[in-house]
């Protein structure tokens, strides 16, 4: 491997390792953007008396888009995680050892679920952000 070679493994790695960060960033505003327009139309909702089913509706749409978006953000990782991964596998055969490096294979696929107590937290928070608005609408 020449140094170019090396050097351009290397920058698609940080470049890769940069995006997984920005992504798991953006996983996290997307739970508190829809937590708070879901308290805000919570909050709307207690102020009016009609229309608090269709606020509480509304909330429930916001909370299932921002799952969606985790979700698609979670894809974006799950894919620069496997072209970090080609990366080091690259190097690898170049000769360079990683096991030394960081004391495990990079041999190993990591699956999309690598992040399922993540995505069950922000899946339940953001649902868990649509009780409010509910609650006003069935006291209400």
């Amino acid at each position: 491997m020449t140094q170019q070679e090396f050097e351009l493994a290397r920058l698609f790695l940080v470049e890769n390792h940069t995006l997984i960060g920005a992504s798991r960033l953006q996983r996290w505003d997307v739970t508190k953007w829809g937590v708070t327009v879901n308290l805000a139309l919570a909050t709307a909702s207690a102020s009016v008396t009609e229309s608090r089913g269709l606020l509480t509706i509304f909330c429930l749409c916001v909370a299932i888009l921002g799952i969606g978006l985790i979700h698609y953000y979670n894809g974006r990782i799950s894919v620069a995680r496997e072209n970090a991964r080609s990366s080091l596998v690259f190097m690898q055969s170049a000769g360079v050892d990683l096991r030394a490096i960081t004391g495990r294979d990079t041999d190993h696929t990591v699956p999309v679920t690598y992040d399922f107590l993540a995505l069950v937290v922000f899946g339940g928070i953001l649902g868990a952000s649509v009780i409010p608005a509910f609650l006003v609408w069935i006291i209400g």
